[in-house]
């Protein structure tokens, strides 16, 4: 799963960085070559490194 690996430093790093330098982002594009899950879109797709980049806690 190294393809997911380079997502989750990605999307865990450049708005980390984003963010310390006051520039506003947008993460877009899940749902096709750049998707953050293994699978069609859904939470029981979404692999466990996915959830740490994107710090999801389970709560809405």
């Amino acid at each position: 799963m190294e393809i997911f690996n380079n997502r989750r430093r990605y999307i865990k790093t450049v708005p980390q960085a984003l963010k310390s330098l006051n520039i506003p982002g947008m993460m877009w594009d899940y749902n096709s070559n750049f998707s953050i899950f293994s699978g069609q879109p859904s939470l029981k797709d979404l692999p466990d490194c996915m959830k740490d980049a994107i710090a999801y806690t389970g709560q809405n």
